[in-house]
Order: C-alpha cells, then structure tokens, then sequence
C-alpha cells in the first residue's frame, strides 16, 4: 500500500526503512536542520545565492528531482532522497563533528548538505 504524501507518513517512511535506532538519529538531526518541514530553506555557509531545501536540506534542492519532480513540495520524495543519500549507516548513534553539527556514521561526514 503506497504512503499518502504527508509529513507523518514521510516520517513512518523513514522508520521503516532505517529502523528505529536510524530513525531515532534522523530525527535528531532533520529536526534540527528543517523542523521536517519540506518547505525550509536556509542560505547555504551564510551565502543567500546558496540554498539548502527541504527536509533533507539538499543542496541544491534540485538533487531531489532524481526521486520525483514533486520534490519542491513532497515530504516523501524529499525523504526517499535523503535516505537513499545519506541514511545508510544510521546503526550508529548521532554524534557531534567539532563544528557542533550532529552527524552520523561517514556518509553523514561527508553529505551533501
């Protein structure tokens, strides 16, 4: 049975793709970054010409045109990217990088965010 396109059934996406503990570290981290709001955009490094976009804050939001054209508006292709670029070693507990950023396990350290 296919998700409805809502934040929570992006969320319950998520879950049951990484399981609770990857949930658990997304959570803390897509909370902090978007409020999982699929609409959230921040300049990028402080630079209004770069913008990170949506739940996953992909940067350039235009990325998650490979899992949907709908990915300006839709919570489930903006997670469906984001778990398929940077949710794939959520086994691991978030942790802090020296910048004070939660990251991970190494795909995190190096995301594209």
């Amino acid at each position: 049975m296919p998700y409805r396109d809502t934040v929570w059934n992006a969320r319950t996406y998520v879950q049951n793709r990484v399981g609770a503990k990857g949930y658990d570290c997304v959570n803390v981290i897509w909370t902090h970054e978007s409020g999982w709001d699929p609409y959230q955009a921040y300049p990028a490094g402080g630079n209004p010409a770069l913008v990170a976009y949506g739940i996953p804050q992909a940067h350039p939001g235009s990325k998650m045109a490979a899992f949907g054209s709908n990915w300006r508006y839709s919570p489930l292709t903006q997670v469906k990217w984001g778990s398929g670029m940077s949710l794939t070693d959520l086994d691991r507990p978030a942790r802090p990088t020296p910048s004070g950023k939660l990251t991970a396990g190494t795909s995190m350290d190096v995301s594209p965010w």
